[in-house]
């Protein structure tokens, strides 16, 4: 018969590897593209254009919230951010590298800040 404390030192290791793996899929390293509304209103008429021509679009993102964009990298992986707030002077655009990726936190007055 297996000792009580074995048991209880297996699933204690268990749950660390757990915590583990949750804490680096939560703060690890950004490998997809995130648009975080931060700006104290809801956003209207998100766009985000890959330079290779194609686009995905979201009605609205309120306070607070995000919206993940899975990343399929082609060419040379640059991608635009636009939205209805934003004056043209406020697009954001960026180059995102293979493997990694970037978030993009959208501040009141519609200013947007990247984080890669």
């Amino acid at each position: 018969m297996i000792p009580r404390r074995i048991w209880l030192t297996a699933f204690t290791l268990l749950l660390l590897l757990q915590a583990g793996a949750w804490a680096i899929s939560t703060y690890g390293s950004v490998t997809d593209l995130r648009v975080i509304n931060q700006s104290g209103a809801a956003v209207t008429g998100l766009r985000v254009c890959f330079y290779m021509g194609k686009c995905v679009q979201r009605d609205d993102l309120r306070n607070n919230k995000a919206w993940r964009v899975s990343l399929k990298i082609e060419g040379d992986g640059g991608a635009i951010l636009e939205f209805d707030q934003q004056t043209s002077a406020q697009r954001s655009s960026t180059y995102i590298t293979r493997g990694l990726g970037v978030h993009w936190l959208i501040l009141p007055g519609g200013r947007v800040e990247q984080k890669q």
